[in-house]
């Protein structure tokens, strides 16, 4: 039987994106961002490591700025106004509340930056709905990293057993680690 139900926050609960606040004040930032940063191969260490916490989003952003020309004090801005404004999934949120109210655990674990830990989860109030939050930033691995080690970090924290345990992601690539994880 399934008593714990564990959500990613990126696709699931929230399909907003940082450095949105650009598209309408600065467009062309926006779109240099979107093209050259998120989308570049290059990139992709960067990200990965801001994604583990072994960056923060202004050592990020002063990449971005010296590589696309764009005032690092502006994308600290601009990220930050962006948490604000993300909008989350009002029917996952309900339904983790009637989740709670049957007696069922709800986890958060998401491959997420440094901003996720210091301004999402508090901004958005995120620790109403779950018994435990975890952030790839925060424990310095990604959920493909290890084989899925940050699921049994999570699984182990909180003395679950992987059988009654549900993920609900996004990612269809971590399909398989959830298998070999038993869940």
């Amino acid at each position: 039987m399934i008593k714990n139900i564990i959500f990613d926050f990126n696709g699931v609960l929230c399909n907003s994106y940082f450095y949105l606040p650009l598209q309408k004040s600065h467009p062309h930032y926006y779109q240099n961002i979107s093209e050259n940063i998120f989308r570049n191969k290059e990139y992709k260490n960067i990200i990965k490591s801001w994604m583990r916490g072994c960056m923060t989003y202004k050592e990020v952003n002063k990449c971005i700025s010296k590589d696309l020309n764009i005032p690092e004090d502006l994308l600290n801005k601009t990220l930050v106004d962006g948490i604000k404004d993300m909008i989350l999934e009002v029917e996952f949120l309900d339904l983790i509340k009637k989740l709670k109210n049957n007696n069922k655990k709800t986890f958060l674990l998401t491959d997420n930056m440094d901003v996720f830990d210091k301004y999402i989860v508090d901004y958005h109030n995120l620790n109403q709905y779950f018994d435990a939050i975890y952030s790839s930033s925060q424990i310095g691995l990604l959920k493909r990293d290890k084989v899925g080690e940050i699921f049994n970090i999570l699984i182990k924290k909180n003395n679950l057993k992987p059988e009654e345990c549900l993920m609900i992601d996004d990612s269809d690539p971590n399909e398989d680690i959830l298998t070999r994880i038993g869940i």
